[in-house]
């Protein structure tokens, strides 16, 4: 029971962060004055509801999904987060949340908030700026970040390695050709394939954030995927909910044969 309060309540302040949607705000996200913010539930099994300065936001916040975008006017609010019932109601119950507290939430800024477990197995929680900069004609951006309980591991592009011994909770950053790409998750240094192989389509125009979750220990290592739009830097446009789950192989991989013109990573 600790453990999964504990897990809830770490879910649950990504999710507040995101769950305040103000309506009426349009282009003028792009002010200093707000932000928007995305939120990846990576953390296996623990669904939550959210309520915002006393009224429900975010009900049933279920886990390998993502929120968003929201567009957030910088401030505080007041966040309370109670276990998900069947049917929460409209208005905060008077007791039993598991968090009660002010958040302050910042302007500027394009961030995904990802709740996840360390490379120990803890429960934890990390925020990265998404790099929404222009791309050059035919070519797409791909954030591959490291946010399940995991040991260093490999990333492979198209059967070749493209990025070696990525840690918790780091990323890497890439531009590679439009199109579809295999993509595949080893220990560092080994031929054991913990994710994957598995294909994603990657468009012109588009930053796709990849992230590894769940946990090695317990063979739940999974994979979402989050596509933002770099043409419009306020992503008002974007509602990514795509989330890939391929099924979780554990048994060493052949190796694949190299593929020219990998790109390089960054991070």
């Amino acid at each position: 029971m600790r453990a999964k309060l504990s897990w809830t309540t770490l879910v649950a302040t990504a999710a507040a962060l995101a769950a305040l949607l103000l309506p009426g705000v349009g282009s003028s996200a792009a002010a200093a004055s707000t932000s928007q913010i995305y939120v990846v539930h990576g953390i296996p099994g623990v669904p939550v509801d959210v309520y915002v300065n006393g009224k429900l936001q975010l009900p049933d916040f279920l886990p390998s999904t993502v929120a968003g975008p929201l567009e957030l006017a910088a401030g505080d609010y007041h966040v309370q987060v109670f276990p998900h019932v069947a049917s929460p109601p409209t208005d905060a119950p008077s007791s039993g949340a598991v968090i009660d507290k002010t958040e302050t939430v910042p302007g500027g800024i394009s961030a995904s908030i990802v709740a996840n477990l360390d490379a120990g197995g803890n429960p934890a929680l990390n925020v990265f700026v998404n790099k929404l900069d222009p791309l050059a004609a035919g070519k797409a951006r791909v954030s591959v970040r490291h946010t399940a309980a995991a040991p260093a591991v490999d990333i492979y592009v198209d059967g070749a390695k493209a990025i070696s011994s990525l840690t918790n909770p780091d990323e890497a950053v890439a531009e590679i050709p439009t199109g579809s790409h295999e993509i595949a998750v080893k220990l560092a240094g080994t031929a054991t394939t913990v994710i994957g192989p598995v294909t994603l389509t990657f468009d012109a125009n588009t930053n796709t954030a990849i992230y590894a979750i769940g946990s090695a220990e317990a063979q739940t290592l999974d994979v979402v995927a989050q596509v933002l739009d770099t043409t419009a830097p306020t992503v008002t446009t974007v509602a990514p909910t795509t989330t890939v789950a391929p099924s979780t192989t554990v048994a060493p991989a052949a190796p694949a044969p190299a593929v020219a013109a990998q790109p390089t990573f960054t991070g």
